[in-house]
């Protein structure tokens, strides 16, 4: 038994929407992406999966073998209740070990505040000298409501750095 996994690219010409590759498509227009990222011919009414980041459902022709759709992104929200949203199975794609992204952010940001950088951009910007005393990564528990896939990476790599890490969840785990 094979599956057809064909990557579809509707865009508005913002290439944050785009999986797959990073081409460029005109308004309207989709097309399949290889892993290589080379364009492939295909009728439409051949796919059978549909996987996609920021889909716009406008331009997405219909597709009478669709058989489940897979986001990459967090959150349905902004297209679960879109009008022209095909009706069959939503999953998720996640990496296994979260979103490399979203650790960095999440991190970034710990970061950002543990090192009081606000407060020192505003001193900078009033032309000010600033000091602070510093506090150690040990000396400030960081806090996450919840430990799923999304915060487990960020919470394991902030401990490493020796921040005492808390975090509530709804269900006891082991």
């Amino acid at each position: 038994m094979s599956i057809k996994l064909h990557w579809f690219l509707p865009t508005t010409g913002d290439a944050r929407g785009l999986v797959g590759g990073g081409h460029s498509v005109p308004q309207g227009v989709g097309r399949p992406v290889d892993g290589l990222g080379t364009a492939n011919h295909f009728r439409e009414a051949d796919i059978e999966y549909l996987a996609f980041m920021r889909p716009d459902f406008d331009a997405i022709p219909p597709l009478p073998k669709l058989k489940a759709m897979f986001s990459r992104s967090a959150g349905v929200e902004a297209f679960i209740d879109h009008p022209k949203l095909p009706r069959c199975p939503l999953g998720k794609i996640e990496p296994s070990g979260g979103d490399p992204m979203m650790t960095e952010y999440t991190v970034m940001h710990v970061l950002r505040f543990h090192r009081e950088m606000p407060l020192y951009q505003q001193a900078q910007a009033n032309r000010e000298w600033l000091r602070r005393k510093i506090v150690r990564p040990e000396e400030r528990r960081i806090g996450f409501l919840g430990l799923g896939l999304m915060a487990k990476a960020p919470a394991l790599i902030l401990k490493q750095l020796g921040f005492p890490v808390s975090a509530w969840v709804r269900n006891p785990r082991e």
